[in-house]
């Protein structure tokens, strides 16, 4: 859950980790029965002013490409979120199943 208090709508453009080479933002949808994910457009995720986006399996997401750690359920690893207003800011992402 990303929760921005701010009175303006900001947009999550970027997140890194060093236990990913590459990381992508990215979107899950169901077309036809089917469940497909792509890369979110260049405006990166939407995250309303005085709002939440929520960031889950089977919706939108943090794709790590190219793993550098072996993940395992109930670590956690630094993330950097990179929003198009407030800059920089470093959660902790917890492995989880699923």
């Amino acid at each position: 859950m990303i929760t921005n208090n701010a009175d303006a709508m900001d947009h999550l453009v970027e997140a890194s980790s060093d236990a990913c080479r590459f990381t992508e933002l990215h979107e899950s949808m169901m077309s036809d029965g089917v469940m497909s994910m792509s890369p979110v457009g260049p405006d990166g995720i939407e995250v309303p002013a005085g709002g939440e986006a929520v960031l889950t399996v089977g919706g939108l997401h943090v794709m790590c490409i190219d793993k550098q750690a072996d993940f395992v359920e109930g670590d956690s690893y630094e993330l950097t979120l990179t929003f198009e207003n407030a800059g920089e800011v470093i959660v902790e992402a917890e492995i989880k199943e699923g």
